[in-house]
């Protein structure tokens, strides 16, 4: 078993485009300090979404309306106020109780800028500052924290307590071929990992075992990106598995998340797999800084397992170090494909060859990460008024 390397699927994902304007956000940081609030803000916006940026910089008092999975996020700049306004849920038909409980966790335990708030059964992510207080970190964390926290919390909502959107999410199901490659893929890594934690952990190594488990949750999201319960539970078990206990326990916690994931029927899985539209993404850009901070240490740590003739420890440590590129950031087209190269560049080989392999790409792609950019040319959409007027007043 330890002759032979994981398999490796090609990504079902569908890989965006980088819409962002990176050379807009130094811009943003300088136009601030120099008292040009209004355009700061506007190039702040357009680093996360260039067409959305040009579109709010045209006409601020009518803003834009942008789509994020279920909710439709408002941006607007009324009376030398930013005003962000994002329906989440209807909880009419829902289980109040419970879910204005947890609506007040989150205000109070996971919000830190913008709150939830309920009206006519509503609820809706609600922040206004002054234009002068747009500092463009505040407001780039202020949208990421409505965006993911709508994220994380929509399906849970709606699922498990009876509300309902009220935006339809925007979202595409996967195509049949597309769902048939990521079931062989999902199923394949679940039986490999199994075999790789049984060996392990009976022979008294439960690092590698945990090696294992990180590495395969990391390599499912990579695989197809699954959103929804899927999604949710599988960042929680990588988070869990970070968790300062003992070892055996975290190992014997993921080695039952497994096996819940190999449970799961074909026809649930399927209803997680689609991709849907995103405003400020969850993974950052692929910069060569983060890059490189990311793969430095790995690196050396392989280097010496290396030396040290402990293949499947080196092997480990380089598998990890490029699914954890993947599962934190987002790549322009060369690197997106270079780092396919690699993963599938395994294949057919032995551990010990894919292993020096690895070893000899990943260090190349630490000293050339292909990280230029371009921010494709902006369009403009038409949006709707008089939103605004029922929650600000």
């Amino acid at each position: 078993m330890t002759d032979k390397p994981f398999s490796y699927t090609p990504s079902q994902q569908i890989r965006r485009d980088l819409t962002f304007g990176k050379q807009n956000w130094k811009t943003a940081e300088d136009q601030y300090k120099e008292g040009k609030y209004f355009e700061a803000l506007c190039n702040t916006i357009t680093y996360i979404d260039a067409a959305i940026g040009e579109q709010f910089s045209k006409d601020p008092q009518t803003g834009v309306k942008v789509s994020h999975g279920s909710v439709q996020m408002h941006i607007v700049l009324s009376n030398g106020q930013l005003q962000v306004l994002a329906p989440f849920v209807d909880i009419a038909n829902a289980q109040k109780l419970v879910v204005l409980r947890k609506v007040c966790e989150i205000n109070f335990g996971v919000l830190n800028l913008a709150s939830i708030e309920c009206k006519e059964d509503t609820l809706c992510f609600l922040y206004s500052c002054p234009l002068e207080a747009c500092e463009p970190w505040k407001v780039y964390d202020i949208l990421k924290e409505i965006c993911w926290t709508a994220d994380k919390y929509d399906d849970d909502f709606v699922i498990m307590h009876g509300a309902s959107w009220v935006y339809e999410p925007n979202v595409t199901p996967f195509s049949e071929s597309r769902k048939t490659l990521s079931w062989q893929g999902f199923k394949q890594y679940l039986l490999e990992a199994k075999e790789w934690i049984g060996y392990w952990k009976q022979s008294g190594y439960s690092y590698i075992a945990w090696d294992v488990l990180y590495l395969t949750l990391m390599k499912i999201d990579h695989l197809c990106a699954p959103q929804g319960f899927i999604k949710n539970y599988l960042e929680i078990n990588i988070d869990k598995l970070f968790e300062k206990r003992d070892i055996n326990d975290l190992v014997n916690d993921g080695i039952s998340y497994l096996q819940s994931l190999d449970n799961l029927p074909q026809s649930a899985f399927f209803t997680q797999l689609y991709d849907v539209s995103v405003f400020v993404p969850a993974k950052v850009t692929g910069a060569a800084t983060s890059i490189q901070n990311s793969l430095k240490q790995s690196l050396t740590d392989a280097y010496n397992y290396i030396t040290k003739k402990e293949v499947i420890s080196a092997y480990l440590c380089l598998q990890k170090a490029a699914f954890r590129l993947l599962y934190n950031y987002r790549f322009n087209e060369v690197q997106w494909q270079y780092l396919e190269s690699i993963l599938s560049g395994s294949n057919g080989l032995s551990t010990a060859d894919a292993t020096n392999k690895l070893y000899d790409q990943l260090n190349d792609f630490y000293n050339n990460p292909r990280d230029q950019f371009v921010a494709p040319a902006p369009d403009k959409k038409e949006e709707k008024k008089g939103l605004f007027s029922n929650w600000f007043n």
